[in-house]
This record gives C-alpha cells, sequence and structure tokens, in this order.
C-alpha cells in the first residue's frame, strides 16, 4: 500500500454499519478490511451508501452467501468485493476469493467460492474431502496443549491442520 494511512474504526462502531460508512466517508477510506458477511448483508438491507472513495470490500470471518455476492454485484459493481478463507489455526489468510459474476452465479452454497484467485498456503482435499492447509503459519497446537488430530507435521516438517472444511478441486 504505496502512500496509504491506516485508519483504524472505533470499536463501538461495528455493530452499526450507517456510521461505520460515514467515518469511512470522512476519512476517505478506499479499502475496508474486513466486514463479516452479516455486516454486508445489514449494508444491503438499510441500503446504506458506500464512501465515495471506497475502491474495495474485503469480507471474511463467516459464510458469505451467494445472495450476498450478487445483490453486492448488482448495487456496487465499480466496489470490488474480496472473500477471505482463513481458519483460527493459520497465523494468515488462506486463500481469497474475487467476487466475480461469474462466482456469484454458482448455484451451489458455498463457504468461499473455490475459484480462489490466491493461496497463502499449499492445500489440499483428503479423500473424504476435507480440506487441509499446511504452511509455515499453522499453528501446531492449541493452548493450553490438548491432543488433537487435527494438527499434524507434514513430510517436510510444516504444520499441517485439518480444518473439517469440505473442499473441492
Amino acid at each position: 500500500c504505496l502512500g496509504g494511512t491506516l485508519v483504524v474504526s472505533p470499536t463501538e462502531m461495528n455493530g452499526d454499519v450507517s456510521s461505520l460508512m460515514r467515518y469511512f466517508e470522512a476519512h476517505k477510506v478506499t479499502r475496508v478490511d474486513c466486514l463479516t458477511p452479516s455486516q454486508l448483508s445489514v449494508l444491503l438491507e438499510v441500503e446504506e451508501k458506500l464512501p465515495s472513495s471506497l475502491k474495495l470490500m474485503c469480507s471474511g470471518g463467516e459464510a458469505l452467501p451467494l445472495s450476498t455476492c450478487r445483490e453486492w454485484l448488482h448495487r456496487w459493481p465499480h466496489v470490488e468485493l474480496i472473500n477471505n478463507y482463513a481458519t483460527t489455526e493459520a497465523a494468515a489468510d488462506i486463500g481469497i476469493c474475487r467476487i466475480t459474476p461469474e462466482v456469484a452465479s454458482i448455484t451451489e452454497h458455498l463457504y468461499a467460492p473455490i475459484h480462489l484467485i490466491a493461496w497463502q498456503n499449499i492445500c489440499e482435499t483428503m479423500e473424504d474431502g476435507e480440506l487441509v492447509i499446511r504452511g509455515f503459519n499453522i499453528a501446531d497446537g492449541y493452548l493450553p496443549p490438548t491432543e488433537s488430530k487435527k494438527f499434524f507435521k507434514t513430510a517436510d516438517g510444516l504444520n499441517g491442520y485439518r480444518t473439517g472444511d469440505r473442499a473441492a478441486w
């Protein structure tokens, strides 16, 4: 972000998307990272006006309904919508998906449409379709330490985690 300024909104605004949008407008925010899909749905329901400076909205933390994607593209096609996929056990987003008309036309409900444009970790699916992530930024267990079959070491010594999420390539 060359020449950008980080703007942190007051936490008391998190439950009021109208106040958030006014705050973002006043600070000429160009990128919002990260409203939850629930917040996006409220934003659409109250027919709030987006800040004129906004170019990119990142969403994550829960399932992004395809109906929300479609309504976003219809109402604000000039503001790019990105869906982040992550787990608590990873120290970063695992994948991101640019929401395009093509992605929004999918008829199944997906957590993050798997037309991902970037993966932060090498991922694979197990035989039963479970998504497995691995990499240097994956935790090696929970605190306090408990025994969990979700965490493992890969052959190349990286931490691995069985997400419990279903995926297909």
